[in-house]
């Protein structure tokens, strides 16, 4: 919806951008763009967690799964490459 807005002002993050190929402009603050080197410098600092949030008592066994993978090698790999910063 933000991309089809004329003149919105939203906020995203770089995976939502990269993965769903939005034709938005990623705002500069003070003249530094969000890249991944910004970002871990602490230059960019307008960032937000992502997290999986559930309790853990009513967590499906193919819930348990996705979060164990997410957070594997592997999960974090397509983390990764669809611009998520994964320490």
């Amino acid at each position: 919806m933000l991309a089809k807005t004329r003149d919105a002002l939203g906020v995203t993050d770089s995976g939502a951008v990269a993965v769903e190929g939005m034709p938005v402009k990623v705002l500069a603050i003070d003249g530094i763009a969000p890249t991944a080197d910004n970002v871990r410098s602490g230059r960019y600092n307008l960032v937000k967690p992502l997290a999986f949030v559930y309790r853990g008592d009513r967590l499906t066994p193919g819930g348990k799964q996705f979060v164990e993978f997410a957070v594997s090698g592997a999960g974090r790999k397509i983390l990764k490459k669809y611009g998520y910063m994964v320490e």
